[in-house]
């Protein structure tokens, strides 16, 4: 068994600009040694997935990180 299992956190991501990146590396500050961040595009019309993208290209090595795009809007 995995000393350490895998800790996925799952962030919908839609006109959120304002907040994205305080909640994105408030997971990447976290001490646990393996999480990964799924961050779903529910097709907002704000720059948030480009804050999350620009986030992701520099992560922390205990943090995996996955962007998921939805073609139209679905809601939570």
């Amino acid at each position: 068994m995995d000393r350490f299992p895998l800790v996925s956190i799952i962030i919908p991501i839609y006109n959120v600009e304002l907040y994205v990146k305080d909640c994105i590396q408030s997971v990447f500050k976290q001490d646990y040694p393996n999480i990964e961040i799924i961050a779903v595009d529910d097709c907002g019309i704000d720059d948030s997935i480009g804050i999350v993208e620009k986030l992701f290209v520099n992560h922390p090595e205990n943090v995996t990180c996955q962007l998921l795009h939805h073609d139209t809007n679905r809601g939570l």
